[in-house]
């Protein structure tokens, strides 16, 4: 049981930065306004999430995420490059 609590923490550490990616790029196509990504997201139910009230902390929080996962890769493989050009981004 404790294998498999280990195995699913470094399962964490090494895709987070991933799905942080995957979920900025997401909400900053629904802030964008793409016509394909807005008609799947209406018809799977989840029009509520079309709104800049909630995207925009979707947003933040999946940067969040993002640098967090960029923050444990530094840490496991002991080169910063990642982090700090993903930390030069510009907020606006």
């Amino acid at each position: 049981m404790a294998a498999n609590t280990i195995e699913q923490s470094t399962f964490w550490k090494r895709h987070l930065d991933k799905f942080g990616a995957a979920g900025s790029v997401f909400a900053a196509l629904c802030c964008l306004g793409s016509p394909v990504l807005l008609s799947i997201v209406s018809a799977v139910g989840l029009g509520f999430i079309k709104r800049d009230a909630i995207l925009f902390p979707l947003l933040a929080a999946f940067l969040a995420v993002t640098l967090l996962g960029l923050y444990l890769g530094t840490r496991s493989h002991h080169q910063p490059w990642a982090l700090i050009i993903g930390g030069s981004v510009r907020w606006r």
